[in-house]
């Protein structure tokens, strides 16, 4: 009887090992080609809305990497994620930052690439579900997307983002980032940002913030 215990106990060890295994090796497939680290604010659960001004001040030193600053809605489905996503972007090659909208849904991605945003211009980003159903997307006060989403509230964030811990950040300044409940108010950010290593967020408050 006591054998067969060891047995077991052996045999439930080597399964835990394989699952584990199995694990980290699927998680570090996934992420292979898909590198961020986050500069920004998240205001997590139930709003209806995110917002901000977003300025760059310089090009940075991007090699054969890119980054972005954006603001987003973001939730949890069966089977992944979805979100809709507006901001500019400056990747290896590009001659500017480029405004864009982002989004996936029920498995379909779609980028699309809306202009350019200029050097030391404080552009308005937002995100917003309404009455109509449906979650909008607005650059500079001009609306460019509308989708509907099987969610009406959504976590919401506004973030510097880069895809490689090598290349230079911004500078992004953030200002007058707010969220909107799902009552339709819309107020300061109260999360306090922060910023994945090695980059660095300044804090005038919590809706007023430098990501580089």
């Amino acid at each position: 009887m006591a054998k067969r215990k060891n047995v077991l106990i052996r045999l439930f060890t080597c399964l835990m090992s394989l699952t584990i295994s199995i694990c980290l090796l699927t998680r570090f497939s996934l992420n292979a080609n898909a590198e961020s680290y986050y500069v920004g604010t998240i205001k997590s659960s139930s709003y209806a809305g995110i917002r901000a001004n977003i300025e760059p001040r310089s090009y940075p030193n991007v090699t054969g990497s890119g980054e972005s600053a954006w603001v987003s809605n973001v939730h949890s489905v069966s089977g992944g994620i979805e979100w809709l996503q507006t901001g500019f972007r400056y990747r290896d090659g590009y001659d500017g930052y480029r405004s864009y909208v982002e989004s996936t849904n029920a498995g379909a991605y779609s980028m699309q690439e809306i202009g350019y945003h200029v050097l030391y211009y404080a552009a308005p980003y937002k995100v917003e579900y309404e009455s109509d159903g449906k979650w909008h997307a607005y650059l500079s006060g001009y609306h460019k997307k509308a989708m509907t989403f099987s969610f009406s509230s959504a976590t919401v964030e506004a973030m510097a983002e880069a895809h490689s811990p090598s290349i230079e950040l911004g500078p992004f300044y953030f200002t007058n980032v707010n969220y909107k409940s799902t009552s339709g108010t819309w107020y300061y950010m109260n999360s306090t940002p922060y910023a994945d290593y090695p980059f660095h967020v300044d804090i005038t408050n919590n809706y007023t913030y430098k990501a580089y």
